[in-house]
């Protein structure tokens, strides 16, 4: 019953409720304000008005569109009422006349939109209107069986998961689903124009192709039922492609072939809680009317209009990103490449911006524009025939559709992108299956097409498949034909693979064996002739030479008998081909060897002018390692080294060694050369070949003229030549001095001549021949008494001859200075101070103060020698003149200098202000002079007094160092008493121990009184009592004198707990020292003396160092070691202590329960609860627990009052009236127990199983324990049920009905009856199997190893059969139960029999009738005729709407009932017309009259007392309650139960 919204009319105008029904039926407001037409069904009413006229109702209202009309505001279908005419009630579609209600009239019926007849009805609808109906009527069929129980939806929706899961990886790929679905749908073989358009919302989706069919329907609501299956000339053939819509969309609406539809996940068709994981919403169609789509969609004429429109809604968020996807997607436009009719796609953006891409086939050229690119493909077609063997392999293959099992041959289709009239390889070509996939493992350099088996996605294909393995053989075999067609294009063998394949891809496996095969017997290179002619009849140049000589000549000097491609971009190819192997590669190597002696190459090479240098520059740039030998001996052929009027070769060359090859770089050094008396050609530098020669020809280098120049005519030359001359050469160097190996070699030759003239102490540096009197370099290296001059001790020559150096000229005025190997400036320094340092040994007073002042200036010019370095000569005397000291150790002289200071101070006649600076500083004194010198120093004076008079600049770090090297003496101790407080602690610290005498009292200059007083003076009583650690007593340090017994902790937050230090280490006790200590320290101040022996407590960490446990735990060392380890370092497992409680010994369990009750400490798992909390979850001995769950005996004994008992209770352990041990109670006493005890217990089930296993008292036998155990297995992964099979087949029979003998002939299986339900019996697996309990439940049991079906024997054998037909675990179906027992219900005798029944039936029933009269005849009320008061929601009216929507009535007219048994039978009686009393008798006798008519027939088991018939339900082939009129149950009578 429809539920209609009440609205008061009167709340607005005509206009305004008229604008209301305009809005929603989109119409003009003009067309409501007169008749309009409407198209509906008559429906008779079974009621007549108060004037006894039938009338009814036009029902199932639409628009011309087709559309159904509904009121709008929730009012519900719409309805019109007529008088009855005969011709109106043929359930036909009639055109009628309609308008708006009178105003009074919606007032009275709460309905503003009311319509109402105009006149009679105007005819029949039009024949497309009847076309769209039916197929309105296919989409609610469709609807209404797609999932039309609830396990078929659920199967149907989890097989759509299945595949949508599987469809794609990205879910913009459904364009290309939409775009193959419409290239397989031309219309009238034209091209299929594509538009997308997004709007705010949805995706349009329309093309020109065919309108739906109802096939095309039925497809896309099914799952893999394509009607493309058996098309070979269709793509598509899964029938699931179009489910990848729903990647994003929950809702499709479909406009084509006048079908109206949407898929949609959020219809109000389903109910508003249902789960539509179980409803397979993607494939039921549901009726869409045009004026209920969206608006914008609705706005779209091109919607309408085209012949195919789909519209997805998606969602804003959605239509931003495809505005960004899908230009990405139609980016690369040559996926319409393979595209049979699709010739035009448009894609329209949201903001109003289009992509269009076109496809123009001109022969074999396909081109593909968009709105920046132009691509050009050359096509071509093959079909191949398929084997008979491969179609005999692909009738047994699932993966294969029908349509290529059933075909004969199939197409291959090859493109290849063209660019300027020249084929273009493309990088890892994808597979195309008239769409591109996604798979390019193949690294095609072309687009192949074919039919391959794809996976659902489209995106991938299958890779074993025995027909994509045919395809794949066959591309390989049919490429190299292709490629041959391709020859005169060139680059064509660039989309050849080069590499061979190595892998285990089967595809590429017979890919690769096909084409090598191919490859091997077929003609497709084009050669210079134009002939196309096999791979072992083509030579590659991979040297470059055929481009100098000609590929003519080439090819007559490598191989006569073949010839070269003729495109050398094919060459090129073939060249990179690795598949190609019967193809010659003349190398460079090969060409090298070949023109070395052959006499055609050496005439082109005599004759060749211009190209000769072209030849040069190709062996320059062959050069490498691996050729160079070859080019060599190629070149040492030619003449072409000229030595006056002489052209040699290189082996004439070097066969004379006086002959020199001069090139640009040493044609300097020809005067040099030939003053050598060497010969000289001409430059060959000058010649076009000079590049290669710089290669190939020995070149003269920096080591050549070196080693030519080391001789005694050249020492000559060098000897007589002068400045300008040696300029010559040095230049040269210098030019070729690149690097520090070449200018080392330079100097290393120069080394070895003797340069350096030592004559006396005035020889003249060139006088008489160099190579007299000279030296070496090595040789004045050697001599430390001798000393190469330069600028910076030129004017101290005379002072070093002073001290024993002998010194030569200086040679920095010669041109060859760059190159002279000289000593190092710090090497000449330090030749020259170990010879001062030796002759002020022998005479302190050889150098005056001048002279060493002047030595001191400049020797400080010489590199690597700084103020630092001058400050180590020993050469200037000290105060106490006791010896030379370095100015490094000396220091101004003053009046105020210390004594004690004199050995470092410098003497006061040397104390000049040069020298000022590079004596010690007054701020550094301390630093550079006392510590360093400090043991030196302290021998003539004390530590205190050194202090004292540098106090200022003395640092704390000083005094450590002495303190650390000295210790802790006690002039050590004279000077940190007068020291600040930083260095006296220091001092302090670094005391190991002192020793004190008790028996002593200790006076102010004792040591030990001195340290104390120290203490006193800094330390803060913390620090003193850290003192008492050093001092000792004995072997035991006063400190453990001074220590409190309480060790407190916090064991968790908030709790803490306090053990005895004595009991943790048994060494601190109290002995009496502590008085003693403080006689013998009775002279200080005595408040001190309390303070440094007052109690202290130890720390925890000290306390843990000094616990031994080596003999084991006591229970305080125990609780303490948790602490430490679990609870301060949190460890876990073995780095905690862990005690066996159980085996240790009464009075230690008492111990530590004590410690433990005293101070009321609780359990945490963060310290002893770790350890001990599993010794208090157990339970007080009860009878209810074994032994395992009960605490140890010794905890429970240590109970012995109420308190303590408590504080067990609170820390775990459970009595009586824990919820296990009342769960057991009730369990074992069979009492009912609660399904929330039964929950409380899931934690312990295995515990109970144990205790029942232990007390014997399994298995359970008591009902309420096995309602229990039953409830406890679903959450208990031990507990199991397993059929009973030795019960079930010991004590059933096999079934005896007549029509199982003959039926189980033709079966695999048995029936076998049980006499009760079957039996099952709950196991516990722990190390043995135990049975819990026994129990029965199900009325049937399949043994499919035995092939055996086990039915109850109490219940209807039949309807436990009738239940199985749907199970397909169970091999038992339909037709089975229908041999078994619809096929022999009724056989003719019994037929006849129950005709004889009938009549003697009609008999009785006339006795009835004259009884208690006939049907009651009704007549319909004024108010029903008028039809209007279904519209207002009263429960009765809707009462009779059910039953006239139904087919049924509560009461007939005798009209109505024209057969006369019918009309004579009796009357209905409505319980509201008689009386309690009367209703009793009238149903008493009906029973009786039951009971004898049933009696008579012994299908039925009639109870004796027919008064009680009642409550033995009729037993029929109907299932369930069966609620029977008067009538309904004559009829039943008459029938005989059949319906």
């Amino acid at each position: 019953m429809e539920r209609r919204t009440k609205i008061e009319v009167a709340s607005k105008t005509d206009s305004e409720w008229m604008s209301v029904l305009s809005r929603y039926w989109k119409m003009e407001e003009n067309e409501l304000s007169h008749p309009f037409k409407l198209i509906a069904k008559f429906r008779k009413s079974p009621k007549k008005d108060v004037n006894n006229r039938e009338y009814g109702y036009f029902e199932d209202v639409r628009n011309l569109n087709g559309d159904i009309l509904y009121y709008p505001m929730g009012l519900g279908s719409v309805k019109i009422w007529s008088q009855y005419r005969e011709s109106f009630d043929n359930d036909e579609f009639w055109l009628i006349n309609v308008r708006i209600a009178t105003r009074p009239n919606r007032e009275k019926r709460n309905n503003p939109f009311m319509l109402t007849m105009d006149n009679a009805v105007v005819g029949k609808p039009t024949l497309k209107f009847m076309d769209k109906y039916n197929k309105e009527k296919l989409i609610r069929r469709i609807f209404d069986e797609t999932g039309s129980t609830e396990r078929d939806a659920k199967n149907i929706s989890n097989a759509l998961h299945a595949i949508m899961g599987d469809l794609y990886t990205e879910t913009e790929r459904f364009v290309f689903e939409l775009l193959q679905n419409a290239d397989d749908q031309p219309q009238d073989n034209c091209t299929v124009n594509v538009t997308l358009k997004t709007l705010n919302e949805n995706l349009l989706f329309l093309h020109t192709g065919k309108p739906f069919s109802e096939a095309d329907v039925e497809s896309i609501s099914s799952i893999g039922d394509s009607t493309k299956k058996k098309d070979s000339e269709k793509t598509g053939y899964k029938g699931i492609g179009f489910k990848s819509v729903f990647s994003d969309a929950e809702t499709v609406f479909i406009d084509s072939g006048n079908f109206s539809f949407a898929f949609d996940k959020n219809s109000p068709v389903y109910p508003s809680d249902a789960d539509m994981n179980v409803i397979p919403w993607q494939i039921k169609p549901i009726w869409e009317e045009k004026y209920r789509l969206p608006n914008e969609v609705q706005e779209e004429q091109a919607y309408f209009s085209s012949p195919v429109g789909i519209a997805l809604h998606v969602g804003v968020s959605n239509i931003v990103k495809y505005d960004h996807i899908i230009p990405k997607l139609l980016g690369e436009p040559r996926f319409v490449l393979f595209l049979r009719n699709v010739g035009k796609i448009v894609f329209q953006y949201n903001n109003g911006n289009s992509i269009v891409i076109k496809k123009n086939v001109n022969n074999d050229i396909i081109t593909i524009t968009s709105d920046d690119r132009t691509e050009n493909w050359l096509i071509k077609d093959y079909v191949i025939t398929i084997p008979e063997e491969t179609r005999d392999s692909l009738q047994n293959e699932k993966l294969v559709p029908t349509k290529l099992k059933e075909a004969t041959k199939t197409k291959i289709t090859f493109a290849a992108k063209i660019e300027d009239g020249v084929i273009s390889p493309i990088k890892d070509g994808v597979l195309f299956t008239y769409l591109p996939t996604k798979v390019d493992d193949f690294h095609f350099k072309f687009l192949v097409n074919a039919d391959f088996l794809t996976t659902a996605s489209r995106e991938s294909i299958h890779f074993k498949n025995v027909w994509n393995r045919f395809l794949f053989s066959k591309i390989g075999e049919i490429l190299i034909d292709w490629i041959a067609s391709l020859a005169d294009y060139g680059n064509s063998l660039s989309i050849l693979p080069f590499i061979p394949y190595e892998g285990d891809n089967m595809l590429a496996i017979d890919f690769y064996h096909s084409l090598n095969e191919s490859i091997e017997s077929k003609a497709f290179i084009k050669n210079l002739d134009g002939q196309l002619v096999t791979q072992s009849q083509i030579l590659i140049d991979d040297s470059g030479l055929s481009k100098i000589i000609g590929r003519e000549l080439f090819c007559l000097i490598v191989d006569r008998s073949k010839s070269m491609p003729y495109y050398d971009n094919d060459a090129k190819s073939l060249l990179d081909c690795d598949i190609c192997a019967d193809i010659t590669i003349v190398s460079i190597g090969t060409v090298l060897s070949i023109i070395e002696d052959n006499t055609e190459f050496i005439k082109w090479f005599k004759e060749c002018e211009e190209e000769r240098h072209s030849f040069f520059d190709w062996l320059l740039k062959h050069d490498n390692n691996k050729n160079h030998e070859a080019i060599g001996s190629v070149i040492d052929k030619l003449p072409i080294y000229q030595f006056g009027n002489d052209f040699l070769t290189l082996n004439e060359v070097e066969a004379e060694s006086y002959k020199i090859v001069m090139r640009n770089d040493i044609m300097p050094l020809k005067p040099i050369f030939e003053s050598c008396r060497y010969s000289c050609s001409r430059n060959i530098d000058e010649y076009s070949i000079s590049p290669l020669f710089s290669k190939n020809i020995k070149e003269v280098t920096v080591d050549d003229v070196l080693s030519t120049l080391h001789n005694y005519n050249f020492y000559v030359w060098l000897s007589n030549a002068d400045n300008d001359v040696l300029s010559t050469l040095v230049n040269w160097l210098t030019e070729h001095d690149t690097s520090q190996a070449l200018h080392d070699k330079i100097v290393q030759f120069f080394y070895s001549i003797p340069l350096f003239k030592f004559t006396g102490n005035e020889r003249e540096y060139y006088e008489g021949p160099l190579i007299e009197n000279s030296f070496r370099a090595e040789d004045v290296e050697k001599d430390a008494n001798k000393i190469v001059v330069t600028n910076k001790i030129h004017e101290i020559v005379g002072i070093l001859k002073k001290v024993g150096l002998e010194c030569s000229e200086n040679v920095e005025t010669s041109p060859l200075f760059p190159y002279m190997s000289l000593l190092k400036d710090k090497e000449i320094y330090e030749r020259i101070i170990a010879k001062i340092a030796d002759a002020l040994c022998l005479d302190r007073n050889l150098l005056s103060k001048s002279d060493k002042v002047q030595l001191l200036q400049h020797m400080k010019n010489l590199d690597g020698v700084g103020e630092g370095i001058l400050t180590q000569i020993h050469m200037f005397n000290n105060e106490s003149n006791t010896c030379v000291r370095c100015l490094s150790n000396l220091i101004p002289y003053t009046q105020n200098v210390p004594t004690w200071l004199y050995d470092y101070t410098i003497a006061e006649d040397e104390s000049v202000p040069e020298l000022l600076e590079y004596l010690v500083k007054k701020d550094e004194i301390f630093n550079a002079i006392i510590k360093p010198h400090i043991d030196e120093i302290e021998k003539n004076v004390t530590l205190k007094e050194i202090y004292s008079y540098f106090r200022d600049t003395w640092t704390f770090l000083f005094t450590k160092q002495l303190i650390n090297s000295k210790g802790t003496c006690i002039s050590i101790l004279n000077m940190v008493e007068i020291q600040d407080v930083e260095s006296q602690k220091f001092f302090l610290q670094k005391i190991e121990r002192i020793d004190i005498d008790i028996d002593k009292i200790y006076v102010s200059n004792d040591f030990v009184y001195r340290v104390i007083s120290l203490a006193f003076n800094c330390y803060n009583e913390d620090e003193l009592h850290l003192l008492c650690q050093k001092l000792y007593v004995g072997d035991r340090d006063v400190a453990s004198f001074t220590v409190s017994d309480d060790v407190s902790f916090e064991y968790h937050e908030g709790k803490t707990m306090t053990l005895s230090l004595s009991k943790l280490v048994p060494d601190y006790n109290e002995t009496g020292i502590t008085q003693k200590l403080k006689k013998c320290l009775s002279n200080f101040n005595q408040t001190q003396v309390e303070k440094m022996l007052s109690l202290k407590p130890l720390s925890n960490v000290e306390v843990w160092k000094k616990v031994d446990v080596s003999n084991g735990y006591t229970p305080s060392s125990y609780l303490f070691a948790i602490y430490r380890t679990r609870k301060v370092r949190n460890y876990f497992n073995s780095y905690v202590p862990s005690v066996d409680l159980s085996a240790q010994p009464e009075n230690w369990i008492k111990e530590l329960l004590d410690l433990m009750y005293d101070q009321d400490v609780e359990l945490f798992n963060d310290s002893f609860g770790y350890r001990l909390s599993k010794y208090f979850s157990g339970y007080f001995s009860n009878e209810y627990i074994s032994d395992d769950e009960a605490v140890l005996s010794s905890i429970e004994r240590w109970a012995n009052t109420e308190e303590k008992l408590i504080y067990l209770r609170n820390l775990g352990v459970k009595g009586e009236q824990s919820k296990l041990i009342k769960f057991r109670k009730k369990l074992i006493s069979n009492e009912l127990i609660g399904d929330s005890e039964i929950e409380s217990q899931k934690d312990d089930i295995l515990a109970t199983l144990n205790y029942l296993s232990k007390k014997r008292l399994l298995p359970l036998t008591g009902e309420n324990q096995i309602n229990v155990m039953l409830a406890l297995e679903p959450i208990c992964r031990f507990l199991r049920v397993k059929i009973n099979k030795n019960l079930l087949s010991s004590d059933s029979v096999e079934y005896e009905l007549e029509e199982y003998i003959v039926w189980k002939n033709d079966q695999t299986f048995k029936i076998y009856i049980f006499p009760d339900k079957i039996p099952y019996q709950l196991i516990w697996k722990s190390e043995e199997e135990y049975i819990v309990c026994d129990f029965k439940k199900d009325d049937y049991y399949y043994d499919s190893t035995e092939e055996i079906l086990y039915v109850n024997g109490s219940c209807q054998i039949r309807d436990v059969l009738y239940s199985l037909v749907s199970l397909k675990s169970i091999p038992f179906t339909s037709e089975d139960w229908q041999k078994l027992f619809y096929d022999n219900l009724v056989s003719k005798q019994e037929v006849e029999a129950k005709d004889n029944e009938i009549e003697g039936l009609k008999a009785e029933l006339e006795k009835y009738i004259n009884k208690y009269g006939r049907l009651i005849e009704t007549t319909v009320s004024e108010k029903e005729t008028t039809g209007y008061k279904e519209e207002t929601g009263s429960s009765s009216n809707s009462n009779k709407e059910q039953s006239e929507k139904s087919g049924t009535s509560n009461s007939h007219s005798p009209e109505e009932i024209k057969e006369p048994e019918v009309r004579d039978s009796g009357e209905d009686v409505e319980i509201g017309n008689i009386q309690k009393d009367a209703r009793k008798n009238i149903n008493k006798e009906a029973r009786i009259a039951a009971f004898e008519y049933l009696s008579r027939d012994d299908k039925y088991d009639c109870k004796s007392d027919p008064i009680s018939l009642y409550a033995d339900p009729l037993r029929c082939p109907y299932k369930g309650d069966l609620l029977l009129s008067g009538f309904q149950w004559e009829f039943h009578c008459w029938t005989g139960g059949n319906p």
